[in-house]
């Protein structure tokens, strides 16, 4: 399986809609941010990462989109970026550490910025495959936090399994 196969599989997970807002953090070279454009018409795309190399490769990648006024890509945590009064219908992250750590505060912001039924997808891909520990972990994180949990998937790849978590802040509906 090529390592793409991993961003077309969460792309596949979050079932983007057109008119989606969304925010990726930690974007890298910006390929999961490639699918998820494809998949907007209407909606709008931010995408963040810390490393100044990585948002200038996201950028070229992306460069038509960015042109197109439907991607933004920006140096800066999700501690650190201004994201003034926008909401989100889904903010994903793909093997950022934060998530796996104590997320407390970013949690907190990210709840200020979705949209009411608005989702937070984490997905997590290890070096080598590992029991569930790492998705149990990721869960325990969240309901910490203050979300709910309300889907979990996984999908066998290589080098190891990729994770997927899916979760709402308690004070969001789910909107059908």
């Amino acid at each position: 399986m090529k390592t793409d196969d991993r961003h077309a599989w969460a792309v596949e997970q979050m079932n983007i809609q057109p008119e989606d807002s969304i925010l990726e953090i930690g974007c890298g070279y910006g390929i999961t941010a490639a699918l998820v454009i494809e998949k907007l018409t209407s909606g709008k795309m931010l995408a963040i990462d810390q490393s100044h190399q990585m948002i200038e490769k996201a950028r070229m990648k992306n460069q038509s989109s960015i042109t197109k006024g439907v991607a933004s890509f920006v140096q800066g945590s999700i501690q650190t970026i201004d994201l003034e009064e926008k909401r989100f219908d889904k903010v994903y992250s793909f093997n950022v550490n934060v998530f796996i750590k104590d997320p407390h505060d970013e949690l907190n912001r990210l709840a200020r910025h979705l949209k009411p039924g608005g989702q937070v997808f984490t997905f997590y891909q290890p070096p080598f495959e590992k029991d569930d520990s790492m998705k149990q972990r990721i869960q325990q994180h969240m309901e910490r936090n203050g979300y709910n949990v309300t889907r979990t998937a996984s999908k066998k790849m290589m080098p190891a399994s990729v994770i997927c978590v899916v979760s709402m802040p308690h004070h969001h509906h789910v909107v059908l």
